[in-house]
């Protein structure tokens, strides 16, 4: 096999999307998978005052879910693995194994912390990426910030910053979605949105709605 450039020379390349090769030689994640977790965390949330919110009106607010912390990262490992314990991402001649089965997130008050395990030829290393998102005295709807590089070695962040960044947003972002949208519908059979989120060291708050009438969607 040739030899890889080191990620140093790579860093013009960052803003390009990676090619995501998945390795699927085990699709366990040590849980039940993301859609049965979040069933059962529905279910125990929701429970009969679900049907309450069946055809909610155009802009209404929907319930908030409370994911308590052990759920909430349950179903963040299941998120990220989406059936498959780990994945090659390729960029040029640079290579990131990422171990999407084994990312871990974290809460506290206000903050999202994702941690995700990776490996290059260069180092292997857990990539922290925190997310300030509301918090019980500062509401924040859906906004997030995020600190300029994610946490972890040079030789890494240089190249993939912004791609690990960016898989940590859009799993949080998968799970709250996914969570608003089996929580309740809209008038016109769409799931509801999520339009905030709250940590705390004990749970993560997703506060859902029915989408306004510009953006309807029939199913």
């Amino acid at each position: 096999m040739p030899a890889k450039k080191s990620p140093r020379q790579k860093t013009k390349a960052r803003a390009s999307a990676p090619m995501v090769l998945p390795i699927t030689t085990s699709t366990t994640v040590g849980s039940l998978p993301f859609h049965q977790i979040l069933d059962n965390l529905l279910t125990h949330v929701l429970s009969s005052a679900a049907a309450a919110f069946i055809r909610l009106p155009a802009g209404k607010a929907g319930p908030e879910l409370p994911v308590d912390r052990p759920t909430f990262q349950r179903l963040f490992t299941a998120a990220a693995a989406a059936d498959r314990s780990a994945e090659v991402w390729t960029q040029a001649d640079s290579e990131l194994l990422v171990f999407s089965g084994k990312v871990q997130a974290d809460l506290q008050d206000g903050l999202v912390l994702v941690r995700i395990p990776v490996s290059c030829d260069q180092a292997s290393a857990t990539i922290e990426v925190p997310f300030a998102v509301g918090s019980k005295d500062r509401p924040a709807g859906m906004v997030a910030a995020t600190e300029a590089s994610p946490r972890g070695p040079d030789a890494i962040v240089q190249v993939w910053g912004e791609s690990l960044t960016a898989f940590a947003w859009r799993t949080l972002l998968k799970l709250a979605t996914q969570a608003a949208w089996a929580s309740g519908f809209d008038e016109d059979g769409a799931g509801l949105i999520p339009i905030a989120l709250t940590a705390s060291p004990d749970q993560l708050r997703i506060l859902t709605m029915a989408r306004h009438t510009f953006d309807r969607v029939r199913v």
